[in-house]
């Protein structure tokens, strides 16, 4: 099924009446190795965080959801554990929320499992911004309940929006900052019953919390706090400059897409193609054609049909960067998408993990050498991603083999420019990585409709540890109603 900015949980909520009561509680087991001590790429990327780049590793995942309605409010509560080792012990808390729903709106408190954009959520590499790469940020969140329709324009156009804010918590750099989102994205159903179309932008912002560390450079305040009053907040939400001596662009660290989409359903074929265009700075379009562009393609399946049921494939393109001249320092530079080199230099990332696309990438995942390609420490180069100029060629096949066993296949090739020349705004010579995984799952009637998933990676390439390994999930219900 293609989804369009969806929640991703791990149950289905079925109302019956007005009191219902939905119960959903699970436990699974997950053990992984590797021929090194790296985890393959899609072995441990769009887990949200839970899958240790470490391995070999083993956990243990208990997930708790109940729904209750009263009235025309639906409340849901869920509660997801994780804990285990790998070359240290693992505690998280991925899903701990509390959503109240009522007719076309919705508020949760907490950390929930979502993807962000217009994308095929259940096959692509992964939405720009906000993939599911990294482990779910607690925030408090109020929006529509998905689509809903403008009663003026006689169901032809819909609107979903939300408005975030959320903790960071402590990083490695920074503490206490907050996280700003929101979301307004356009649905036109023309007479056709077969054609959409899908407009809307995602803006997404780090601001606020301290880092005493960074007085001496005078890039906080006296008191190593950086600027947090509801002014500030206004400037963060309208992305407007704040104090010239302090930032070099906007307040905060700013991340956000433009999405343009069109889905195409007739008869048994169903067509989705996208574009996230990537925005960091003011000059939103002088970065083209810098974006995620994908097509999917799902084909219903006859009974008894054994052909693959869908494909996407991806195009990733980081290579712009809105690429100037500085002609006071006579000097290039770019956005250097993700990071933010003056204050927040955990960049685009929660807990060690990249919040958007996985193609970009931390330091700590790449291969030793390329640790300080940017810089080192030393040096006062603490910028955590160190390759986000890159091109990607990405695809997915997914099928049916037989009635309760589905295969999914990956396959992701993609050139990194780690170097860039400030005197002539050229890049070096890239680096190549190949990642590919393929992926078994099937319904297991000893597991009392459990699965049981068994997946292979593969990493080849300059980049990234060259590495192989599977990952096997054994997913059992405790108690379902």
């Amino acid at each position: 099924m293609i989804v369009l900015l969806n929640v991703v949980s791990n149950s289905l909520v079925a109302q019956k009446d007005t009191n219902s009561i939905y119960t959903s509680n699970h436990i699974e087991f997950i053990g992984g190795w590797a021929n090194s001590n790296r985890t393959p790429f899609w072995n441990r990327n769009l887990e949200y965080g839970s899958v240790p780049i470490s391995s070999p590793f083993s956990l243990i995942r208990l997930s708790s959801e109940n729904k209750h309605k009263t009235g025309n409010v639906s409340w849901t509560g869920h509660l997801e554990l994780v804990a285990g080792i790998s070359d240290k012990s693992i505690f998280q808390l991925p899903v701990s929320y509390l959503s109240a729903e009522y007719k076309n709106w919705c508020i949760y408190v907490g950390r929930k499992k979502e993807t962000i954009g217009i994308t095929d959520t259940t096959l692509s590499s992964g939405s720009y911004t906000w993939s599911g790469n990294a482990l779910p940020i607690p925030k408090i969140h109020i929006g529509t309940n998905g689509f809903v329709p403008l009663p003026i324009f006689k169901n032809k156009v819909f609107i979903n929006a939300n408005i975030a804010h959320g903790w960071f918590g402590k990083q490695q750099f920074a503490s206490n900052y907050f996280l700003h989102q929101k979301v307004l994205y356009f649905k036109f159903q023309p007479r056709s019953p077969f054609w959409r179309v899908y407009a809307g932008i995602v803006h997404f912002a780090q601001w606020g919390g301290n880092a005493p560390w960074l007085i001496k450079y005078n890039r906080t305040d006296p008191n190593g706090d950086f600027p947090s009053s509801f002014k500030d907040f206004i400037n963060v939400f309208l992305a407007r400059k704040s104090s010239p001596s302090m930032f070099e662009n906007q307040l905060g660290n700013h991340v956000g897409s433009i999405d343009f989409a069109t889905s195409i359903n007739y008869g048994r074929n169903n067509w989705l193609l996208y574009y996230q265009h990537s925005i960091e700075s003011r000059g939103i379009l002088s970065n083209l054609p810098d974006g995620l562009y994908g097509i999917s393609w799902q084909i219903k399946q006859r009974k008894n049909q054994r052909l693959f049921t869908k494909i996407t494939l991806e195009v990733l393109s980081t290579l712009n960067q809105n690429t100037s001249y500085d002609t006071t320092r006579n000097v290039y530079f770019n956005d250097d998408y993700f990071n933010h080199p003056y204050q927040y230099f955990d960049g685009w990332t929660y807990q060690h993990r990249v919040i958007g696309n996985p193609f970009i990438t931390m330091r700590t995942e790449s291969q030793a050498r390329w640790f300080d390609v940017r810089g080192s420490y030393k040096n006062d180069a603490f910028q955590q991603i160190n390759s986000n100029r890159l091109i990607a060629i990405y695809g997915g096949l997914q099928t049916q083999l037989t009635e309760k066993v589905t295969l999914k296949l990956r396959l992701s090739t993609w050139l990194s420019y780690l170097s860039f020349n400030p005197l002539n705004g050229l890049y070096q010579e890239p680096v190549q990585q190949f990642s590919s995984s393929i992926e078994l799952a099937k319904k297991a009637a000893i597991l009392r409709k459990g699965d049981i998933t068994f997946k292979i990676g593969i990493d080849q390439g300059t980049l990234l540890s060259n590495t192989y390994g599977g990952i096997i999930h054994i997913k059992y219900p405790i108690h379902h109603k």
